[in-house]
């Protein structure tokens, strides 16, 4: 039994809850992101290619000592694919307004740094469509306007005084069909999926 109460300790002290002092002491947080979203669709085609697109915006973290944290985020995401299909080359891009929710798992390695794995979902409401065919640009409604997708990821935090410098890893795979059914007949696979890098400040 003391070995078992050793090894228990010792993983305490290497990997301990981070509290509200660790974050600050603020039990909320207002921050802001910015990156890269890598994204394509899980389609019908074989040869879809992946395209990179700007993801940006707020976030709020709750904050509870030893517990894990909730996060609610308002991002713009642009999204899309590319693809060749008889002989035509085309690219797809569309734009989001997400509502993620993520809950994160505070690790400290440090007194100032955190590894966070995280996990949540994201509704998504459509902004715009831009669809190219052979370099002519058509404006469509080929897609839904909702989506929604479930996340996993990590995260580094690093704590300089007052503030909160972060570097997240995550993915993003769509939960429903985005065809449209008014508009095409394919349907039952087209979902989104995409890798996103971002960089964040919490205050």
């Amino acid at each position: 039994m003391r070995w078992v109460l050793a090894i228990a300790m010792t993983s305490i002290s290497v990997f301990p809850w981070s509290s509200a002092a660790a974050d600050s002491g603020d039990p909320v947080r207002l921050g802001i992101l910015m990156g890269l979203n890598h994204s394509s669709r899980n389609g019908d085609l074989a040869d879809m290619q992946w395209v990179n697109g700007f993801a940006g915006g707020l976030s709020l973290r709750v904050n509870q000592p030893r517990r894990p944290w909730v996060e609610f985020q308002m991002l713009y995401s642009r999204k899309g694919s590319a693809w060749t299909e008889g002989g035509l080359d085309s690219d797809l891009r569309l734009t989001y307004l997400e509502f993620p929710i993520l809950f994160g798992l505070p690790l400290r390695i440090t007194d100032s740094l955190f590894f966070e794995p995280r996990a949540g979902f994201a509704p998504a409401r459509k902004v715009d469509e831009e669809l190219t065919i052979d370099g002519s640009s058509f404006s469509s409604h080929y897609f839904n306007d909702w989506d929604v997708g479930v996340i996993f990821g990590a995260s580094v935090r690093r704590e300089l005084a007052r503030v909160g410098l972060s570097f997240e890893i995550r993915y993003t795979i769509g939960l429903i069909d985005i065809d449209n059914p008014d508009e095409t007949d394919f349907r039952g696979s087209d979902r989104n999926r995409s890798v996103s890098f971002l960089a964040g400040a919490a205050f």
